[in-house]
């Protein structure tokens, strides 16, 4: 029987409260009146059987999450800010036993708001902890495109382009279709080896010193974070 990588992303995903979780990264950009956005990781180690459930004679699996928080829509982008698992989260679920991994969440990506990096910055983070796992020979299960971008032309180019700055394969639902022509379809790649992390202006996650945990957003923290940002931007010419 194949191993079944959304049901183990379920049950993985069940066992996760954000709430519960420290700030482990904060992402300098932005938005409205927030100058920061504190990120959080986590990773879940397992052994399931092939349907995901719980089985200490099963497969080995390892899960991790990056989720950063998401406005809400009656609010626009001004804060507050709460964590779901349905926005702003980006995930890798391993299963080391058969070398592949899905990248979920498994309704599709969605980033919001978008066009401020955000997306690319977790994105980025997931492909380069898997990488610095050793896991570049891991094939990569096909995963499902976020089919709430295609109603416009241009929205669906730039998801497209999305995907493919990291080195994914875009195919359409009938198989003819390739690239940014794709509507409805699947991204993967050959390899985790074959991904690349792409940050979008420069910016990307920064680890919270354990010194300065819970209190991030204060301070000369910021004011450090920012000011390396800049120079990077200014270097880089972003």
């Amino acid at each position: 029987m194949p191993i079944n990588l959304q049901a183990a992303e379920k049950t993985f995903r069940s066992r996760i409260s954000l709430d519960d979780i420290q700030p482990t990264h904060l992402l300098a950009v932005k938005i409205s009146t927030s100058h920061s956005l504190e990120v959080k990781t986590i990773t879940i180690n397992d052994t399931l059987d092939e349907n995901g459930n719980s089985d200490t004679n099963g497969y080995k699996f390892e899960y991790y999450q990056v989720s950063a928080p998401a406005p809400h829509k009656q609010e626009g982008l001004a804060p507050p800010y709460s964590y779901r698992l349905t926005e702003n989260t980006i995930s890798a679920t391993i299963c080391h036993n058969e070398k592949i991994v899905r990248f979920g969440p498994i309704n599709s990506i969605r980033v919001n708001p978008r066009k401020f990096g955000i997306g690319s910055a977790l994105m980025g983070q997931v492909i380069d902890w898997l990488q610095s796992q050793q896991l570049g020979d891991y094939s990569v299960e096909p995963g499902t495109l976020a089919e709430v971008h295609t109603i416009e032309k241009t929205a669906q180019i730039n998801r497209n382009r999305f995907y493919m700055s990291h080195g994914f394969e875009l195919i359409s639902k009938c198989g003819t279709l390739h690239g940014e022509n794709v509507i409805e379809g699947k991204f993967t790649a050959s390899s985790i080896s074959a991904l690349r992390s792409c940050y979008k202006k420069g910016i990307r996650l920064s680890a919270i010193p354990p010194s300065d945990a819970g209190k991030a957003c204060c301070g000369s923290w910021i004011k450090n974070l920012f000011k390396k940002t800049d120079s990077h931007r200014q270097k880089n010419k972003i």
